[in-house]
C-alpha cells in the first residue's frame, strides 16, 4: 500500500511538472498582438524623443489599454521572450517589418 501510495505521488508530480512545462512554453500574449504594441510603443517613444520629454508612464498604460492588456501582461510577455532568443528575434522581426509598414502607410489606422 505505502508502495502505491509512493508511485502515484510521482506520478501526479510528474504529471503536474509537465502540465507547468506546458504552459511555460506558450507566450503570456498572442504574437500578433504583442507586435502591434511593441510597434506603437516605439512610435510613442519615438514623439517623446523628438520632443525631449520622457514617454509617461500613463501614455503606456493608455497604450496598453487600448490593446486590451495590462501592463502585467506586457512585462511577462518581455520575459518571456527575454529567455527565448531565437524567438524574441523572430518576433522583433514583425516588429520592424510592421514599422516599415506603417511608415510606408499601407496599414492606415487599421490593426
Amino acid at each position: 500500500m505505502r508502495l502505491l501510495s509512493v508511485i502515484l505521488a510521482v506520478v501526479l508530480l510528474g504529471t503536474t511538472a509537465a502540465c507547468s512545462l506546458l504552459e511555460e512554453d506558450q507566450p503570456p500574449l498572442d504574437e500578433d498582438t504583442l507586435v502591434v504594441v511593441i510597434a506603437d510603443l516605439h512610435l510613442l517613444e519615438a514623439r517623446a524623443d523628438l520632443e525631449d520629454e520622457t514617454l509617461p508612464p500613463s501614455a503606456r498604460d493608455s497604450l496598453f489599454a487600448y490593446h486590451g492588456i495590462s501592463a502585467q501582461e506586457y512585462e511577462a510577455a518581455v520575459s518571456y521572450y527575454a529567455e527565448r532568443p531565437r524567438a524574441y528575434n523572430e518576433l522583433y522581426r514583425r516588429v520592424v517589418d510592421r514599422l516599415r509598414e506603417d511608415e510606408m502607410g499601407l496599414f492606415n489606422g487599421q490593426e
